[in-house]
């Protein structure tokens, strides 16, 4: 198969949509992605493996559910700071459903479409367990 093949079967994938959720998919890093009112609307299988929970059961937490109890006023003020930035970086504590804590630096993003706001968050881990 030439070049000029393989590029003409990556720009098919491109337009598809199929790279873009292959690679919010295959991430390295935990991905969440919830709406302005701290619902999460879609994960990656990575924060699926590390925080425990099935995609159904992550389509119907918060974001506070996965927050340990003392980041529960920092995480809304880290809400309240994004409805004015489009990016922040924070350190945070995060549970999983086994009850067990983590540390880990989150990188929220706005992401803008049409008339709705979300949060795209990718966290990377900075200690196993406290």
């Amino acid at each position: 198969m030439s070049s000029l093949d393989l590029n003409k079967e990556f720009q098919e994938f491109r337009k598809s949509g199929e790279l873009y959720k292959q690679i919010f998919n295959c991430s390295v890093l935990p991905i969440i992605i919830h709406d302005m009112y701290l619902n999460i609307i879609d994960v990656n299988d990575t924060a699926i493996a590390e925080f425990g929970y099935s995609k159904e059961e992550f389509l119907d937490l918060q974001v506070l559910d996965l927050h340990a109890e003392s980041e529960m006023k920092h995480s809304l003020e880290v809400l309240e700071k994004m409805k004015k930035e489009n990016t922040l970086t924070v350190k945070s504590f995060f549970k999983r459903k086994d009850g067990t804590v983590f540390s880990a630096a989150a990188f929220p993003c706005k992401v803008n479409f049409e008339n709705l706001s979300f949060i795209h968050v990718h966290l990377q881990k900075l200690e196993s367990q406290i």
